[in-house]
């Protein structure tokens, strides 16, 4: 939803303010259709820059969606971790009681530690890939807030919609890295009080082993 919004808000704000004030600065795009102050040809300038905004926005929005995907998917695999630890607990309770238990056990726990390292796995592709882009959006986004202190307040109000912009894009990425934080510490403390007391060594040493690598943050570093 946020990112529709996002789509949006660059849909209204960019393409107006770069097509109708077309007189405030040159028009390199529209060379050859001179003179732009008549009819047809401030209509084409018009249509070649709208196509032009257009096209980088639909290029942005889509890395945008596409970072989105990525970080609610692992969330959501580490909250689905997260509550097959929930229930692999109450199995734990009934283990002594007899061998299928003990059976379903080692199947649940073998899947579980499979499941979770192919997602710390995948957080290191994500870092991997979107670290060096994120990097470089947070400083252009510093850059675009920089410019409250070295212009005058009315010059500043011209870059209201791209300020705005910068802030709600740094909003998203801290929003959903949290996300991921906060499911993966959920993760932790399901494997900490999944009864492993009641478990034989064998199975004890596994959730050590997992305890040990869910207890690691999972953040995404830019």
């Amino acid at each position: 939803m946020c990112y529709m919004f996002h789509l949006v808000n660059d849909v209204m704000i960019f393409i107006p303010s770069r097509t109708i004030g077309m007189d405030d600065f040159s028009v390199a795009s529209c060379v050859g259709l001179e003179p732009l102050s008549s009819s047809p040809n401030r209509e084409a300038c018009m249509v070649i820059l709208a196509l032009q905004e257009l096209t980088a926005i639909v290029a942005v929005c889509s890395y945008d969606c596409a970072l989105l995907f990525l970080f609610s998917h692992t969330t959501a695999v580490f909250q689905i971790l997260h509550e097959d630890m929930k229930s692999f607990s109450d199995i734990t309770k009934t283990c002594q009681h007899s061998k299928e238990a003990y059976y379903e056990i080692e199947d649940r726990l073998k899947n579980i530690i499979v499941r979770h390292a192919l997602a710390l796995h995948t957080v290191g592709k994500l870092e991997a890939i979107y670290r060096v882009t994120i990097g470089i959006g947070f400083g252009l986004d510093a850059i675009s807030l920089c410019l409250f202190f070295v212009l005058p307040l009315e010059v500043c109000l011209n870059f209201a919609p791209l300020i705005y912009h910068s802030l709600f894009i740094f909003f998203l990425y801290c929003f959903q890295g949290q996300r991921l934080t906060t499911a993966s510490e959920k993760f932790e403390i399901a494997v900490y009080c999944c009864g492993w007391e009641n478990l034989r060594v064998k199975e004890q040493r596994q959730v050590l082993l997992m305890l040990k690598q869910a207890q690691k943050p999972v953040i995404v570093y830019a």
